[in-house]
């Protein structure tokens, strides 16, 4: 062999016959050794069997090594070192004590990893060793020296992570197959790590391939109370039960009933009593539920809240703060009719089987003036319909309320004595939508009552138009979303442009400050000298009202052009009505989107306004004001204002130092006029995660390293070698096969063999 060029060999086969054939022939040459052997049993002399015996099977073996070619393989080969991963823990909660009046975890960690270079040096011999740290993420660490410079600050602990990332490597060493790990650490992990493992992370650690190691550093404290984190959806529905389930710690605080506390903006909402176990397991998870109804919609700032108890280790993770959003499960409508027409059949209709929107109807079929055999009101139906209870009583629970061609003259209804109730409904945030008919607008003389303060039109006295006309959509309604019944702004413009001609309005004027969005083509008033509207939308306090002066808007419905463009007009504007009646989040005027409704401590709040103007343009450099109020006593933390860009668009950045849960709201002004305004909520974390959770997890870490095959270290005074897989692995470079000598030797040998069989067995007289 080649020493300077080769450092190793192997015997291997250089037969071009596979190896099947080659298994074959091995058979039948023992087969024949066999046979060949066996004859020899007559022959009385030991001796000369053995003798004979040998020479038959050695040429059996050289006629074998004639097929199987025998040769040599040199090759130049070096040891390449698997990795051995070491990890320390550096996230946040291994700054907190170790144990009582001790160092702290991180310190406890460092110093356990620094009095390990012998161990070190002793395991690179062998291994590849890689040291990290981890937090949020894999970091690595160059020497021991550095640990002196780093401090517990990662805001989270991602362990898993970590891991996976170690097994898959780095750079050149991610060649290499991981051998085994080391991991120093608290268990506090808060990322994919629950109390006990899942299938699915022991499948995660599966994977790794590798044992664990893992080494406990700490000691959960002796007293402390913490809200640990709070399980509920991003969403709520209003006036649907819900059901958060707060989860708590409070080792030291065995057999103690603790309350708790849940708030919605500050203001106490429920209480609960937290039963601390007794023994072993009272530092282990409490579950406390509270179940509510959200009675509006919007944003809101929810605070779960246990009071500070003697002796506690830390006092801020007593508390945690969260956003819901409450919207609506289904559209809530009350329509009252006067009399049975076709507008208010397609209507009432439509409302029925839309599967979101909860109906409650009522119309008059006949009154007293259609059989003057009827002496009272109370003959008129079966059962009454409860006005009192719907308009005094449940008003509120709806959500959008239509009056169609209905007289509040009427006796059978007396709905004049619920109008003070229907205006304080739309004020406080209701929706309205007044319809025409005969007994609407003018006949109705609703400019007489309360209702007119919040109408968006002001009838002119006079008999409604009766001629056909065809609708016109206003400069206004071009741009308004109720108006976008096709996919872009052309196309919508088009449909409307193509609608039947309608049958009759009432002659109103609509008052300053509302959205006229159809008017009639040629008809004016005398006394505004302005297109008599259609179609208006107004604001009243915090609610919305539309009128629609006309009662053939059922016509709509067959307005479908010859290539079915125009098809369900009917239904589209409905649905893009009530939603700006109930005031979608998506058609407001002026939107606020949060990047985020759940802040860390130190983390800055930064959000989106989009201000539009009336007709839904954007609000070129539009001015913006932002306040910023603490939910639980409504002082103010934070104003400024803000322009927009020309789009609409501002960006803002708030820096907030106190925890807690806030409420924001911004308003849009363009040249001083008012856009609009919108809210929302969001909570800063009194405490990151990592001092949230307080306690270490043996339990965990012990899991893991079963699962893994690895082993596990509690509070241990020194590291010492840990389980490991496949040491090393051989790597080949060059190599060189060579036969162990040439075809005739091996021949000549076999006839040397036979010939000296025939010999002895003619002298022998051996068969």
């Amino acid at each position: 062999m080649d020493a300077p060029l080769y450092n190793d060999w192997q015997l291997i086969s250089l037969s071009p016959f596979p190896a099947w054939m080659l298994c074959g022939l091995a058979l039948l040459v023992l087969g024949t050794a066999f046979l060949a052997l066996r004859a020899l049993r007559q022959e009385s002399s030991r001796a000369k069997r053995a003798l004979i015996g040998g020479l038959r099977l050695g040429s059996a073996l050289v006629l074998f090594a004639l097929f199987l070619e025998p040769g040599v393989r040199l090759m130049q080969t070096s040891r390449a070192k698997n990795r051995v991963a070491i990890l320390l823990d550096r996230s946040a909660s291994m700054s907190l004590a170790a144990n009582q009046d001790g160092p702290t975890r991180f310190d406890r960690g460092r110093a356990l990893l620094q009095s390990a270079a012998p161990f070190l040096d002793e395991l690179s011999k062998n291994f590849l060793v890689e040291l990290f740290t981890f937090g949020e993420a894999l970091e690595p660490l160059g020497a021991l020296d550095t640990l002196d410079t780093l401090k517990p600050e990662a805001e989270a602990s991602d362990l898993l992570g970590a891991l996976e990332q170690a097994a898959r490597g780095k750079g050149a060493s991610g060649t290499r197959k991981l051998s085994g790990a080391i991991v120093i650490t608290d268990g506090a992990d808060n990322r994919r790590l629950d109390e006990v493992l899942d299938a699915r992370t022991r499948r995660a650690i599966e994977a790794l391939d590798a044992p664990i190691t893992t080494v406990l550093v700490g000691e959960t404290p002796d007293r402390d109370v913490s809200v640990d984190r709070v399980a509920v959806d991003d969403f709520a529905f209003v006036r649907n039960s819900l059901t958060l389930t707060a989860h708590l710690r409070a080792p030291g605080f065995a057999g103690r009933k603790i309350p708790v506390l849940l708030r919605v903006d500050g203001r106490p909402l429920a209480t609960q009593i937290a039963s601390v176990p007794m023994g072993e397991d009272s530092d282990a998870p409490i579950t406390v539920d509270f179940t509510f109804a959200p009675d509006r919609t919007g944003h809101f700032a929810y605070t779960v809240e246990v009071p500070l108890q003697d002796g506690e280790a830390i006092a801020t993770n007593n508390e945690l703060s969260f956003p819901l959003k409450v919207i609506r499960d289904r559209v809530r409508a009350l329509h009252v009719s006067g009399r049975p027409t076709w507008d208010m059949r397609f209507l009432r209709g439509l409302l029925q089987e839309d599967p979101n929107i909860d109906l409650v109807s009522s119309y008059i079929l006949r009154d007293l003036t259609n059989d003057p055999r009827v002496v009272s009101d109370s003959e008129l139906s079966l059962i009454p319909f409860p006005m009192k209870e719907i308009f005094h009583d449940q008003i509120h629970t709806f959500d959008v309320i239509f009056i169609q061609n209905f007289s509040h003259e009427e006796r059978a209804y007396s709905m004049s004595h619920y109008l003070d109730s229907i205006v304080d409904y739309v004020q406080a945030g209701g929706a309205l939508v007044m319809l025409g008919g005969e007994n609407s607008f003018g006949e109705g003389r609703y400019e007489n009552t309360p209702l007119q303060a919040i109408l968006p039109v002001v009838p002119m006295g006079r008999s409604p138009m009766l001629e056909p006309f065809q609708a016109r959509l206003t400069p206004q309604g071009r741009h308004h979303p109720v108006m976008r019944v096709a996919a872009t702004e052309e196309a919508s413009h088009a449909v409307w442009q193509a609608l039947p001609p309608m049958h009759g309005a009432h002659v109103t004027r609509a008052k300053p400050g509302t959205q006229v969005l159809l008017e009639h083509p040629f008809a004016k008033n005398a006394e505004a000298g302005q297109s008599v509207p259609l179609l208006v939308l107004g604001q009243a306090g915090e609610g919305r009202v539309m009128a629609l002066l006309s009662d053939a808007s059922w016509q709509w419905a067959f307005s479908a052009d010859e290539a079915f463009t125009n098809a369900r007009l009917y239904e589209r504007f409905w649905a893009k009505a009530i939603r700006w009646l109930i005031r979608d989040p998506e058609l407001t005027p002026v939107k606020l989107t949060l990047d985020k409704s759940a802040l860390r401590p130190g983390e800055a709040l930064a959000f989106q306004v989009e201000a539009r103007r009336s007709d839904y343009t954007p609000a070129r450099d539009a001015e913006i004001d932002v306040e910023i109020r603490d939910a639980r006593d409504e002082t103010l933390v934070e104003k400024r204002r803000v322009a927009a860009g020309n789009d609409g668009i501002a960006r803002i950045e708030v820096a907030l130092a106190q925890p807690g849960p806030y409420e924001i709201q911004v308003q849009g002004f363009e040249a001083g006029t008012p856009l609009g305004e919108d809210r929302s909520a969001f909570a800063v974390h009194p405490t990151g995660p990592e001092h949230a959770d307080t306690h270490v997890r043996p339990k965990l870490l012990q899991e893991m390293a079963t699962v893994s095959k690895g082993r596990f270290d509690d509070n241990p005074e020194s590291l010492t070698r840990p389980p490991l897989t496949d040491p090393e692995v051989i790597e080949v470079g060059h190599r060189r096969d060579e036969p162990l000598g040439h075809q005739g030797i091996f021949l000549l040998v076999l006839a040397g063999l036979l010939g000296t069989e025939w010999l002895l067995r003619r002298r022998w007289g051996v068969v």
